[in-house]
């Protein structure tokens, strides 16, 4: 059996436009349509990808990422079809993978509420995953203030873990979080789950420590992170503004360790 990566790629190969099939999608900032995410938490590393190539509609890809799906989501797939009908779409949906399980990544019209809103910030998308009833919130806000994600852990249960998400940040950023947890470039999400909530906060990590090889040297000087480390030696010397790397991300959830999560696409 092909793997959903294969699966994903496959339908991206077989573009009737291949020469922007590589370098049209959103989720870098280049126009790689595929990224890879490495986490404190285990070895298994997790990707995104789109689910065709540019010359489909993005109200077709939300479909079209079920189909890739070795299971569809037990719950949330019509309610996410009346959401995009509402109003234009700019990427559609896409597809992810790792850990044992497979998401679908559904984008959110402008206007789109939910219960997980804080004052200023915007729902992105929504995440269903396969064969599971849970559902994952994703919202963009710049200047995220600590007090907003102390609110939102409070409400998932999660308070007492508070200084450790405002620890784990300073750690990163090397400054106070008093007042401001992220800067600029930031955001947050909630999943809510069978057992219980977890939350993230995130920002771009070339907002925080600037070139690739600057963003992979502080890292590990920060954490230990093996398969991160291998994937990353190809740009331990790539200098300049634009990156390679894109979020980097502090999951927390119930009677764990803050999780530490960063993205980089391939260097081909």
């Amino acid at each position: 059996m092909t793997s959903l990566l294969d699966r994903a790629v496959d339908r991206l190969s077989a573009s009737v436009w291949p020469d922007v099939a590589w370098r049209f999608s959103r989720i870098n900032g280049d126009g790689y349509p595929v990224e890879f995410t490495y986490s404190t938490a285990s070895a298994a590393v997790r990707f995104t990808a789109e689910v065709a190539g540019p010359e489909v509609d993005e109200r077709r890809r939300f479909d079209l990422a079920l189909s890739l799906l070795d299971t569809p989501p037990a719950a949330g797939v019509e309610s996410v079809r009346a959401m995009q009908a509402r109003g234009p779409l700019r990427f559609g949906a896409w597809v992810g993978g790792g850990a044992g399980r497979q998401k679908v990544y559904a984008e959110c019209p402008t206007g789109t509420e939910s219960g997980w809103a804080i004052p200023g910030a915007r729902l992105r998308m929504i995440a269903l995953t396969s064969g599971e009833t849970s559902t994952e919130y994703y919202y963009r806000r710049n200047f995220l203030e600590s007090a907003d994600a102390g609110y939102l852990l409070h409400r998932c249960g999660l308070g007492n873990r508070f200084r450790d998400l405002l620890d784990a940040v300073e750690r990163a950023t090397g400054r106070s979080t008093e007042g401001m947890l992220l800067p600029t470039d930031a955001g947050y999400s909630v999943a809510e789950t069978s057992s219980g909530c977890a939350v993230s906060v995130f920002t771009f990590a070339r907002s925080l420590w600037g070139s690739d090889a600057n963003i992979r040297r502080t890292l590990l000087q920060l954490r230990d992170m093996p398969a991160y480390e291998k994937a990353s030696r190809a740009v331990a010397g790539r200098e300049g503004p634009e990156t390679l790397h894109g979020v980097l991300a502090w999951i927390v959830a119930a009677d764990r360790p803050i999780e530490w999560r960063i993205s980089l696409r391939p260097s081909n």
